[in-house]
């Protein structure tokens, strides 16, 4: 069963509501707790952080941001409630609050393969290992034909779901390219769900530091190994002014 951010009235408002923060989260910092070190099969262990059966170290988080380009080319960041048409312009920002290996996937469905967008051989010089508290913006690895300024995913005009996969990770994860190189631009829709099975389910969902973030953080101290979400975009087909 897909497991997908769903966005309630209530957490709306929330959003709405929150404030600018140089943190994070909003009001309320990451926690930095005694979490055990799981060793999980088909990884790769990030020498550059020590392998002690326990760890103090801040709870895993990502923010999540969905941004629209306007006419202009400009982008702003919009509510993900929002009603989306065919041809509207969408980007999603992605930052991690540490190091570590970030993949973004997008899915017409859950059982379609994904088309990686992250990473790419145009951003992080084509790694996928990145650094904390700072922001990755996808697509970016539109045609050469498209100018960066107006790189973005265009709503197709049939209406349904669009689903981004964001796979955060402590450690390499085998199965998953490490860089531009190994990115082959698409992932079977099966192993995206075996990794899936394998990932931690113990997830929160907080307001972000902007007004329509979104916060994900893994609150599980017995395995803080990863953050495994999928950000839904609703289409709802053509514009009642294009009819």
């Amino acid at each position: 069963m897909i497991s997908m951010l769903l966005f309630s009235a209530t957490l709306s408002t929330s959003i709405a509501s929150a404030q600018d923060n140089s943190s994070l989260f909003v009001g309320k910092p990451v926690p930095v707790v005694t979490v055990k070190r799981v060793a999980k099969k088909g990884r790769v262990i990030n020498k550059a952080r020590p392998r002690a059966r326990v760890a103090r170290v801040p709870l895993l988080a990502v923010q999540l941001r969905l941004l629209k380009l306007k006419t202009d080319g400009t982008a702003v960041e919009t509510n993900p409630l929002s009603q989306f048409y065919a041809n509207d312009r969408l980007r999603l920002s992605v930052k991690a609050n540490q190091d570590g290996y970030l993949t973004i996937i997008r899915q017409s469905g859950p059982t379609e393969d994904g088309q990686i967008l992250f990473p790419t051989s145009l951003v992080n010089e084509g790694a996928n290992y990145v650094t904390a508290n700072k922001e990755f913006v996808v697509p970016s690895n539109c045609p050469a034909n498209v100018q960066a300024a107006d790189c973005a995913y265009v709503i197709p005009e049939s209406a349904g779901t669009q689903i981004f996969t964001v796979i955060f990770s402590r450690d390499l994860i085998m199965d998953l390219p490490e860089s531009a190189k190994t990115a082959t631009g698409a992932i079977k829709a099966q192993l995206i769900s075996e990794i899936e099975s394998n990932s931690i389910k113990q997830l929160e969902i907080r307001p972000g530091a902007s007004p329509y973030a979104i916060l994900v953080l893994n609150t599980n101290r017995q395995d803080n190994e990863e953050i495994f979400t999928r950000f839904g975009v609703t289409s709802r087909g053509p514009s009642p002014l294009q009819r």
